[in-house]
């Protein structure tokens, strides 16, 4: 719920036949987990994902990301959805080197629970994500019931090519088709 946009105009004449045009802007992600925090074997706290939707996985890998969503949080009285971007540059999904992967150029196949696991603080951290989640919406982390959150790329679009000719952005695909509906 509270995730779709439905508009229309009706003309001011009679009319006798209607369009519709729909899109979504929804893209491939890797959704975080109800219990997102994974301690690591190495030093590290990783966090539980999943996939969202069709995507290619080996896309993610070495390039900052970040965590925007939903959180549902009760504040005593009533409960309460906020929107979350944490736009900063939180994330990593490390890519293994080649010398502990040497097939790593012939076709990996990638394990979302195993491979694509994001890193997200040392292991002596003190803050969890609900926490800074909590901060940003102004909760204390025990208000927090649910929350709907997802990584997203940080890298800007750009525009390239020897006479400026090409397009290169995440969520291109999808935000494209919404702005052809518009």
């Amino acid at each position: 719920g509270a995730s779709s946009i439905i508009a229309f105009t009706m003309p001011e004449y009679k009319y006798k036949a209607y369009n519709i045009v729909a899109s979504h802007s929804d893209s491939p992600s890797f959704k975080i987990k109800e219990n997102p925090q994974m301690p690591g074997d190495n030093h590290y706290v990783s966090l539980n994902v999943e996939k969202y939707g069709g995507m290619i996985m080996s896309t993610w890998l070495d390039r900052p990301l970040s965590i925007a969503g939903r959180a549902i949080a009760a504040d005593g009285r009533n409960i309460m959805e906020y929107l979350v971007n944490a736009d900063k540059d939180l994330v990593v999904i490390p890519n293994l080197a080649i010398h502990m992967n040497r097939e790593a150029n012939n076709g990996t196949a990638y394990n979302p629970q195993k491979d694509m696991l994001p890193l997200f603080a040392a292991e002596n951290t003190d803050r969890t994500l609900l926490e800074m989640i909590a901060e940003q919406i102004g909760a204390d982390r025990s208000d927090i019931l649910s929350h709907d959150l997802f990584l997203y790329n940080r890298m800007p679009g750009t525009i390239w090519g020897v006479d400026q000719e090409f397009v290169s952005s995440a969520r291109l695909d999808d935000l494209q088709c919404a702005f052809s509906s518009m």
